[in-house]
């Protein structure tokens, strides 16, 4: 089946995204190949040398209760037998998830392609990224926001179920079940999970003050919502 040329246009578009978020790293393939653990990432390995890996994965890590984060990147450190250049890799490839799914939520918003493509080149480029990924320890934010997104895009296919009858037939208890599930893990990812959280609520509840004849739905929804920041914190 042929795409429509919207449609072509936005893969056109978000592929360049992707290519250009990429290319930084790309253009500095060899830089990367030279970094190695520094900082808490040496605090981390030493914890668990000797507190054992399983009992490290569920203590703190300063302020944050953080054990699906740990347990990956623990893991991901022994997997690859302390190759700091594969760790670099795994968070550049969990940022290119990031624009992607930033692209497919923004499309799904229905936003012109040029607006999604300009959304994601400022996300995937931006010198702000810099610490965020050449620091593996700092997955932790750039993963919690990939279940962010996933979350996102699970909650606005919710949202427009509810508002509409033929498409509410469609919807099934499992997209509640992974909404919740994306929310949970951004939370046990990083402490910004739970601001994660609080910001969905809020736009659940504007969105249905304005646009829902249904409140108490909207009043669910954000319950369930803030409900594993509410736990987790």
């Amino acid at each position: 089946m042929r795409l429509s040329v919207s449609q072509a246009r936005y893969n056109y578009l978000i592929s360049l995204a992707l290519l250009l978020s990429a290319l930084p790293f790309l253009l500095n393939l060899k830089r990367f190949q030279q970094l190695f653990w520094f900082g808490d990432e040496l605090h981390l390995l030493s914890e668990i040398r000797h507190a054992g890996f399983w009992t490290w994965t569920f203590d703190m890590f300063a302020e944050n209760f953080v054990p699906l984060f740990k347990l990956l990147w623990g893991g991901a450190a022994i997997v690859f037998d302390g190759s700091y250049f594969a760790m670099v890799c795994i968070v550049w490839g969990t940022h290119l998830l990031n624009v992607y799914l930033m692209a497919r939520l923004l499309q799904q918003l229905k936003l012109p392609a040029i607006a999604v493509f300009t959304a994601c080149v400022t996300l995937g480029v931006t010198y702000t990224n810099i610490e965020a990924l050449c620091w593996t320890v700092q997955w932790s934010s750039t993963f919690s926001l990939t279940f962010f997104l996933l979350a996102s895009i699970l909650l606005v296919k919710i949202m427009y179920a509810n508002e509409h009858t033929a498409v509410n037939a469609a919807l099934h208890w499992w997209h509640y079940a992974a909404y919740l599930l994306a929310l949970v893990c951004g939370v046990l990812c990083f402490s910004r999970g739970v601001i994660s959280c609080a910001a969905l609520v809020a736009f659940i509840l504007i969105h249905w003050h304005f646009s829902f004849r249904r409140p108490d739905k909207g009043l669910w929804l954000a319950a369930l919502t803030f409900l594993p920041a509410l736990v987790v914190g």
